[in-house]
């Protein structure tokens, strides 16, 4: 199994659970309110932003069934399973409504956990979606996609992971993409049932974009905001695709006052 180096000091504690569509392994650390975190589809990674934040929360990082050697989960193959998965997981280990964000891969599973779990969702905090690439617009080829993901390497904690798993990460996330057809074109990615349904999230939405993101264009982020009710569009200054890196005190900064700006919201 991999071992996510990617744990700063072991703030982090590995384990496991079992759901109703088969075991899960998450991360938790921190001994505040619940912040529920969906990982990209390069797998879980521990930055040091996300370290910083079990200092204020307590931060909760499922591992999606497929990714870093874990199985798939039989009754889970698209992005709405994938959603109800994380809710099975938010009524067994979290139970009170919480922050929820995502990057890539996962903001885009956290667009549709907001959609179809609103009364779970305090608030979406939503990084550099994937899904919502205008028609026509492909993907880098994934040699390119590595050199567009970060501005500064410097800061990127040592992968851990073999390539083998790093490739079958990418792999992973085409069976959510693509559930049952198989994948006929790896390039195009635009979830045009996530776009009809984006006018029902209901929950203060935050999203975040890196200003020089070579990987996902403005568009997306863009789209995105013209269609979510009061949202708010951030774009990081000198940050690609992996902004909690690139930026991680500016990216702390704008999560923990939109989080405590809606709670005394909330409470007035």
């Amino acid at each position: 199994m991999s071992d996510i180096r990617h744990n700063h000091g072991g703030i982090f504690e590995r384990r496991e659970i079992d759901l109703p569509t088969g075991p899960v392994s998450y991360f938790i650390g921190g001994n505040g309110p619940p912040y529920l975190h969906m990982h990209g589809a390069g797998g879980l990674r521990i930055s040091h932003s996300l370290h910083e934040l079990t200092k204020t929360y307590q931060v909760f990082m499922p591992i999606i069934p497929g990714f870093d050697e874990m199985a798939f989960h039989d009754e889970v193959n698209s992005f709405l399973e994938l959603a109800d998965m994380f809710a099975d997981f938010w009524h067994a280990e979290i139970g009170a409504p919480c922050p929820v964000s995502g990057h890539a891969m996962g903001g885009r599973l956290t667009i549709w956990y907001a959609i179809l779990h609103g009364g779970k969702t305090q608030c979406a905090i939503i990084q550099c979606p994937s899904g919502l690439r205008p028609d026509g617009q492909v993907i880098m080829p994934y040699s390119q996609y590595q050199k567009g993901v970060i501005t500064h390497p410097d800061k990127v904690a040592d992968e851990n992971r073999s390539q083998d798993v790093m490739e079958a990460n990418r792999d992973a996330g085409y069976h959510y993409h693509a559930p049952g057809k198989g994948v006929i074109d790896k390039t195009v990615f635009r979830d045009h049932d996530m776009v009809a349904r984006l006018g029902e999230i209901a929950c203060p939405t935050l999203i975040l974009q890196g200003a020089i993101d070579a990987v996902l264009p403005p568009e997306s982020v863009e789209f995105l905001s013209s269609r979510v009710a009061g949202s708010n569009l951030v774009y990081l200054e000198d940050a690609g695709h992996l902004i909690d890196t690139d930026q991680p005190e500016r990216w702390l900064q704008l999560i923990r006052d939109f989080i405590t700006e809606n709670r005394k919201r909330s409470a007035a």
